[in-house]
């Protein structure tokens, strides 16, 4: 694999995955889940998020959103999809997000050429053991091009995230692992997992693994469509949306 592929793969597959944190925590998203009549603003997120599934168990959720601690995902899509049907979640949801992006992120550079790129690489990616990607993946977009880069982002958001939860299985390492390994206990705990919490010392060169798997892994997607140089302009524009993210939503 072309290692400036895979740097470009890394660097942008951070800004996607920060962008989408960015938009799904804003308080005007929140905002938006009370609107719609959710009681908490995660029932929101949660059935918007894995809405894209349809009609599943709320043990198949968790399962699917596997970074959270199950019981907190049960609770939420429970009660969430008595409020939204979850395909019907996800269409809100992802409105939602054009929505946002319209308020914070029209004056990002080259949006048209952010969504050619990205649509090519999504349109393109194998979706097979990947369901919530596929499912993303099947949800309208909107047809202006700053509601859509945010849509586009998080489809591709879910292709990345889908990539790196199958490498951490592969690796044997849990979601408490995984997020204390990360950025410690404290970001453990807000995916509602308790403590004690063990020690990870000797996990982190698997952990390592893990996350050069996952950018390896999304190089290859990317290389099927993408030639180094789109690879590379792919992820600068990734960057850039970020950071109109971070200065917009400030």
């Amino acid at each position: 694999m072309d290692p400036m592929r895979t740097a470009a793969a890394a660097a942008g597959g951070k800004a996607i995955e920060a962008l989408g944190g960015i938009w799904m925590l804003h308080p005007e998203q929140f905002a938006r889940s009370l609107e719609a009549g959710f009681d908490h603003p995660f029932e929101g997120y949660f059935t918007g998020r894995a809405g894209a599934l349809g009609h599943v168990q709320p043990e198949v959720a968790a399962a699917t959103l596997a970074v959270f601690e199950p019981a907190l995902v049960v609770q939420m899509w429970t009660a969430g999809t008595f409020t939204h049907a979850p395909r019907a979640a996800a269409a809100l949801y992802t409105a939602q997000a054009a929505q946002w992006a319209r308020d914070h992120l029209s004056e990002a550079s080259d949006l048209d050429r952010f969504n050619a790129l990205c649509e090519r690489v999504t349109d393109a990616a194998p979706s097979a053991g990947l369901p919530l990607f596929a499912g993303w993946r099947s949800l309208s977009r909107t047809d202006d091009s700053t509601g859509r880069a945010l849509q586009n982002a998080l489809v591709l958001r879910e292709l990345q995230g889908g990539i790196h939860l199958a490498a951490l299985a592969t690796a044997g390492l849990g979601p408490v692992q995984a997020h204390l390994l990360n950025q410690g206990e404290e970001y453990c705990a807000f995916f509602g997992w308790a403590a004690p919490y063990p020690s990870v010392a000797t996990l982190r060169s698997a952990y390592a693994e893990v996350n050069q798997q996952t950018e390896r892994r999304m190089a290859s997607i990317i290389a099927q469509v993408l030639d180094t140089a789109e690879a590379g302009e792919l992820a600068t524009l990734s960057e850039l949306l970020h950071a109109q993210a971070l200065k917009s939503a400030a």
